[in-house]
């Protein structure tokens, strides 16, 4: 009678699938909404050149997010907030840390899309409204 093997044999497959099944719900939601408003962007803003992400070298994509973040809209043509720009680069961040190995955060190639982002999003605070509103009683 043959021992049962005390490890299991799970495939490459099935390895990234618990890794994408370790975010939250919102996470993954969130992640597939940045990359869906870029892919939109690139569509409307370049759509003579495909974009292929599982390809794109770190130099492109800089390029491209350099372009993308003062520029991204809401789908009614209004600016993101702070907080939402903030989501769609975090959401970035993830996708292209898992699928490409980039960090487009902590990386020095994406230095310039880093200092760009940083610039929108005090663009965006300046512009904003208080949190709270005192109202005179």
């Amino acid at each position: 009678m043959a021992t049962p093997s005390r490890f299991a044999d799970l495939s490459r497959q099935e390895i990234a699938g618990l890794v994408e099944e370790n975010d939250s719900k919102n996470t993954q939601s969130a992640t597939k909404t940045a990359l869906s408003t870029l892919k939109a962007f690139c569509g409307e803003k370049y759509p003579d050149k495909v974009q292929n992400f599982d390809q794109i070298s770190k130099e492109e994509l800089n390029e491209l997010l350099v372009d993308f973040y003062p520029n991204a809209r809401k789908k009614t043509g209004g600016n993101y907030k702070k907080t939402a720009l903030t989501s769609i680069c975090f959401g970035l961040q993830r996708y292209f840390n898992r699928k490409r190995g980039f960090n487009i955060i902590a990386d020095g190639s994406f230095e310039q899309s880093n200092q760009v982002f940083e610039a929108v999003v005090v663009q965006r605070k300046r512009q904003g409204l208080p949190k709270s509103i005192v109202m005179n009683q």
